[in-house]
């Protein structure tokens, strides 16, 4: 079984690398050699940064040379596609990128300017408000009359439930004597039952 899957690995892996000699991806870096990966870094000038010239910053090992090399090929594919967008952004007919994605550009307020802005709207909504509430000269009485409506209202509510309370707490009290009696002797029999068994 062992076999099988070596040999597949082998044909595969050849057969990526064959490819990758032709241009290095994301998709195909994992199938290329210890000495391919140096060999690409160096070609890059990145490997003397990384792992010095002799290998005296960083180990030399086939993970640690994907590693970086992975790195490099995701900062290039970034820009690329950073590339590709500007360039999609221009055909359609924006002028700067940045602002069409919502980004701070040259005309665009600032987070603390939208706040802001947004602030004194609503206090001048809140102003407005006001003002047609005081020109209203009834508008007061109407309200301190409902409200001494709906505090008589809430004192006899709670009246009413005082009342109520009262005769519901003397009938619960008789029952609950009734239920204290019972699970006391209801202990006493399992306590013999549980010396008997046991």
């Amino acid at each position: 079984m062992a076999g099988k899957n070596m040999a597949f690995a082998l044909k595969t892996k050849t057969e990526v690398a064959a490819s990758a000699e032709q241009e290095i991806t994301l998709e195909n870096a994992h199938a290329l050699t210890l000495y391919q990966l140096r060999q690409e870094l160096t070609r890059r000038e990145i490997f003397d940064e990384v792992f010095g010239p002799e290998g005296e910053k960083r180990a030399i090992n086939f993970n640690s040379l994907l590693q970086v090399l992975v790195a490099e090929l995701t900062k290039e594919e970034e820009v690329r596609q950073a590339a590709h967008a500007a360039k999609v952004e221009a055909a359609i007919g924006r002028a700067d990128p940045a602002t069409a994605d919502g980004g701070i550009g040259g005309s665009a307020e600032t987070l603390q300017e939208k706040l802001a802005r947004e602030k004194a709207e609503r206090k001048a909504q809140a102003l407005e408000r006001s003002a047609k509430r005081q020109a209203e000269k009834a508008y007061f009485a109407k309200k301190k009359e409902d409200n001494e409506r709906l505090q008589k209202e809430k004192e006899e509510k709670e009246k009413e439930k005082a009342a109520a309370g009262i005769t519901e707490v003397e009938g619960q009290g008789e029952e609950e004597g009734e239920e204290e009696e019972a699970p006391a002797k209801e202990a006493a029999y399992g306590a013999w039952r549980s010396n008997v068994i046991g």
